[in-house]
């Protein structure tokens, strides 16, 4: 049976979290119209996530499906994901994202009006609730590292050619994703993997994505919660975290390269995109707090270029190179063959 939506969860160890997400997907507008699916893929958990899930009473309009993935790692749960979904959209979403319930109709328009676009995403928020008012420093400043916040300037369009998304709460058309495991995709970047903090994997999908010409898109009328777990609002978890956007810098560059021939003939205009002032955030600071943020700057950005070096020093940049050749001239004979 053909759906309209599958809504994918790839979690690992979520018991204690994953209620609220599937709360917020059981208030999502098209349920009412049926035709979705929910499919939770159990990445290796060892505490009772799929008995929660299990228990959970959607509506009698959504189709619930767990699925096991014993290998640990994202990439792993979301290839076995989008393989196995049955919706026309895909959606995907964190065991601690909470989408507003128009999220899936607001991502349906947008695809319905755009035919080119092959994902699409929108900006995230902390939860409204007492904690969340009192966050530290290095939450405040660097809470798109986690996923929090509008993940570009303007309000709504297409991204530029080869930029990505992160995953939370990214939509994207089944046969567009479908398609690229077809031709081979093998992710290069592997995403977190248990205590080893990796990034990188959503940036790799949707960068590839457009390998056959298509666009992401960017609407700040997609809205979330994310309820980042306490435990990672520390230095220490930020440290790891930027090494591993180091580590994966290279890679994504080699993909955007690639990326750049598809769309070489087309002139981009930089200068008119938005861009948030940081410099003007800082001097809104008390003094120390200025300091301290200048502090953590060039910390994390020493933690990034680690990164980038060490990653420069191992095969994955030339495996990247090898996979965005072959994947774009395997994607745009299948464009042309269909077309």
């Amino acid at each position: 049976m053909k759906l309209n939506w599958s809504i994918l969860i790839c979690c690992h160890n979520s018991a204690d979290r994953i209620q609220k997400t599937l709360e917020a997907i059981s208030r999502q507008s098209v349920c009412a119209g049926g035709s979705i699916e929910v499919v939770v893929i159990d990445n290796a958990s060892t505490d009772g996530t799929r008995e929660v899930v299990a228990r959970f009473a959607f509506p009698a309009t959504v189709q619930l499906r767990i699925l096991s993935e014993p290998r640990p790692g994202l990439s792993f749960a979301r290839r076995m994901a989008i393989e196995n979904a049955r919706g026309t959209y895909l959606c995907f979403l964190d065991d601690d994202n909470d989408a507003a319930a128009d999220y899936l109709e607001v991502a349906q328009d947008i695809f319905a009006a755009n035919a080119s676009v092959s994902f699409c995403g929108g900006e995230s928020s902390w939860p409204k609730a007492p904690y969340w008012s009192d966050l530290p420093l290095i939450a405040r400043f660097f809470s798109k590292a986690l996923a929090v916040g509008p993940q570009r300037a303007s309000t709504s369009g297409p991204i530029e050619p080869g930029g990505f998304l992160w995953g939370a709460g990214l939509c994207m058309r089944a046969d567009r994703a479908k398609a690229l495991y077809t031709a081979g995709f093998t992710p290069v970047l592997s995403g977190r993997l248990g205590r080893r903090v990796l990034s990188g994997e959503d940036g790799e999908l949707t960068i590839l994505l457009q390998l056959n010409g298509s666009r992401g898109y960017y609407s700040s009328a997609l809205k979330l919660e994310h309820r980042v777990d306490p435990g990672r609002l520390n230095l220490r978890y930020f440290s790891k975290l930027f090494y591993g956007m180091g580590m994966a810098a290279p890679v994504l560059r080699v993909y955007q390269r690639a990326s750049d021939d598809i769309f070489r003939e087309q002139v981009i205009d930089h200068s008119q995109v938005p861009r948030v002032s940081r410099t003007s955030r800082i001097l809104e600071l008390s003094i120390l707090d200025a300091c301290r943020t200048l502090v953590l700057y060039t910390w994390l950005g020493a933690c990034f270029s680690w990164g980038a070096l060490r990653c420069r020093c191992t095969a994955l940049p030339k495996s990247a190179a090898i996979q965005g050749r072959t994947l774009s001239l395997k994607l745009n004979d299948q464009t042309n063959s269909q077309g």
